[in-house]
């Protein structure tokens, strides 16, 4: 298994506040989804959040 590339752990729920404008589901089942999605894959270094999305 691979470590997460981020270090910090609410990267994922700013990330996803920044994208949708509303705060991100108060879920643990979410949790892991909203870190990979928007914290590692929105967040690569060199992809704009144009090209994001």
């Amino acid at each position: 298994m691979t470590s997460p590339t981020t270090s910090d752990s609410g990267a994922g729920a700013r990330a996803y506040t920044d994208v949708m404008t509303v705060p991100p589901p108060a879920s643990d089942a979410t949790a892991g989804l909203l870190d990979f999605v928007f914290g590692e894959m929105w967040l690569r270094p060199g992809l704009g959040m144009r090209a994001a999305w």
